[in-house]
C-alpha cells in the first residue's frame, strides 16, 4: 500500500494546456494469446514528465505481469501494451 500511495503522490495533474483531451481509456488483462478470458474495464491516464500512466481498479488486472498481457486502448491514443507496475487490494487500484 505504501508503494502505491508514494507512486501516486508523485504524479502530477498536468495544466490544461497539455492534458489529454480524453484522459479515459479502455484496460484490458488476460492470459497472453487468450483473448476471450481477458478481464475488462477502465482507467484513467495520466502524466508525469515524459512517461504515461493508467490508473484503475484492482479488479480490471490481473495482477502480474508473468504469462499475463495487459492492454490499454484509447480513441486519442490507439492500443498499447502495459505493464503493471503495482496493485493494492486495500486501496482498490492499480497503476
Amino acid at each position: 500500500m505504501k508503494t502505491l500511495f508514494a507512486l501516486m503522490m508523485g504524479l502530477t495533474l498536468v495544466p490544461a494546456a497539455h492534458a489529454f483531451v480524453n484522459p479515459t481509456v479502455r484496460v484490458t488483462s488476460g492470459a497472453c494469446g487468450q483473448n476471450e478470458s481477458r478481464f475488462k474495464g477502465s482507467g484513467v491516464l495520466i502524466r508525469h514528465e515524459s512517461r504515461q500512466y493508467v490508473v484503475t481498479s484492482n479488479h480490471v488486472l490481473i495482477n502480474s505481469n508473468d504469462g499475463f498481457c495487459h492492454h490499454v486502448e484509447s480513441p486519442t491514443l490507439g492500443s498499447s501494451t502495459a505493464k503493471l507496475i503495482v496493485s493494492d487490494w486495500s486501496m482498490g487500484l492499480a497503476l
